[in-house]
């Protein structure tokens, strides 16, 4: 698959393009998402170490090497948990390319466009591309003037509620960021 990654990026290497903002959810996007664990299970020592990366954690991982692509993590996370050393600790061992600099974290129940709006200082725009699998962080993304594409991991996406780009394919992803 690491293989397919980078020669599916080899054409943009030497990208010259208007500068991109690519935001990567983890949970569910970049990493598993487990159907069967509780909420008491999201604040248990190991849990967010221990997600498996998907696909999209190796194209980040890639993406992130293009200088005229910025490249950042944007999870939400509890406070009071261990998610936020856990998820630091699992970015640096499937992301790597994603500094510290470039890992955004939001508290649970605040708006992730909202929240970057803040941290960046500066409004969305269609250079602003966020992946992610929930649709109310998408629709948010979009209504602050980002571009929004829903990753499709198997377990979402199965009401429709979400209007805008999706997919579940690195082509079409690869495709869409570039757009």
């Amino acid at each position: 698959m690491n293989k397919e990654i980078i020669s599916l990026l080899e054409p943009f290497e030497n990208y010259d393009g208007e500068k991109k903002f690519v935001f990567f959810d983890l949970d569910g996007t970049a990493a598993e998402w487990r159907t069967s664990a509780s909420l008491s299970d999201l604040y248990q020592k190991g849990y967010f170490s221990s997600l498996k990366p998907t696909e999209i954690a190796t194209y980040a991982n890639e993406l992130a090497k293009i200088p005229e692509i910025e490249t950042f993590s944007l999870s939400a996370y509890f406070p009071d948990s261990f998610a936020y050393e856990e998820k630091n600790i699992w970015i640096d061992q499937f992301i790597p390319n994603i500094d510290k600099e470039h890992r955004i974290f939001v508290p649970c129940g605040i708006d992730k466009a909202s929240f970057v709006v803040d941290a960046l200082r500066h409004f969305l725009t269609n250079k602003h591309v966020l992946v992610d699998d929930y649709t109310e962080n998408l629709t948010g993304w979009h209504q602050a003037g980002g571009r929004a594409i829903k990753w499709l991991n198997g377990i979402n996406g199965c009401n429709g509620k979400f209007q805008g780009n999706r997919t579940n394919s690195l082509f079409e992803l690869n495709d869409m960021i570039f757009d």
